[in-house]
């Protein structure tokens, strides 16, 4: 398994990258997904992340140049000084800064 980390080049994304890396786990020549068991990534967090953002665990599609967060989940409470991405395949991933969902309610107050 490689764990080359690498600073990412400039991909379109609507949101902000954190860090601007990728952290890519893969075997070579194959396609790993569907895993039983999940790949926990832990990364530290040295920037403080706002209040209305939070970390999101994707991946980075080199085909449709798209993340997405389609078998990651983002294993992070505010506060932690790190947060663990566990996904059942391996690929390139990053951590999204996105804005926080707020309930209708919320939104009104």
């Amino acid at each position: 398994i490689k764990w080359p980390e690498t600073k990412l080049r400039p991909f379109r994304c609507s949101h902000d990258v954190y860090e601007q890396k990728l952290i890519g786990l893969s075997v070579q020549g194959k396609n790993i997904s569907g895993l039983r068991e999940r790949v926990n990534i832990t990364m530290k967090l040295t920037k403080d992340i706002n209040e209305t953002y939070k970390p999101s665990c994707q991946f980075f599609n080199f085909t449709t140049r798209h993340y997405g967060a389609d078998g990651c989940n983002t294993l992070w409470t505010r506060g932690q000084k790190h947060l663990t991405c566990s996904c059942d395949h391996l690929t390139y991933f990053a951590v999204l800064v996105v804005p926080v969902s707020t309930s209708p309610k919320d939104q009104e107050i």
